[in-house]
């Protein structure tokens, strides 16, 4: 269904399943996470308690000075983190909302990866997702 912004999903509640249909370009970035990638993740077999993290803070935000007034700025955060075991990330998942292109979260997930010093990058949009391999040796 390539080009198709909406999708159809099976629903279930209080009687026979039916089939629904919701336009994609209406979902937002979290929901992409939630009704896309964690499912695809887990189907995957990544465990959700151990191995998956969702919204991962990792700076507080650059220190901003202005005369004598300092503020911080927005915190840098990941949408999904997988881990190979505890505390060692393998994975980067950066998620973008349908009313973006397949690449555009790829420079932030890549910024990100250099950041946490994780191999793998995948950036996925509603509307398909990317794969990079940062630090993969040639």
């Amino acid at each position: 269904m390539t080009g198709d912004p909406s999708l159809r999903f099976r629903m279930t509640g209080g009687g026979a399943p039916r089939e629904s249909r919701v336009d994609k370009r209406q979902l937002s970035e979290r929901d992409i996470c939630t009704k896309f990638i964690i499912p695809a993740v887990k189907q995957a077999g990544w465990d959700e308690m151990s191995q998956i993290r969702e919204e991962v803070s990792f700076t507080k935000g650059r220190i901003i000075v202005r005369g004598k007034l300092v503020t911080r700025g927005k915190a840098k955060r990941a949408d999904c983190i997988l881990y190979y075991r505890p505390n060692i990330p393998i994975a980067l998942i950066e998620a973008k909302d349908n009313n973006h292109s397949v690449g555009d979260g790829m420079q932030q997930a890549l910024e990100y990866a250099e950041t946490l010093n994780v191999p793998f990058v995948y950036n996925w949009s509603g509307c398909g997702n990317s794969v990079n391999k940062p630090f993969a040796s040639t």
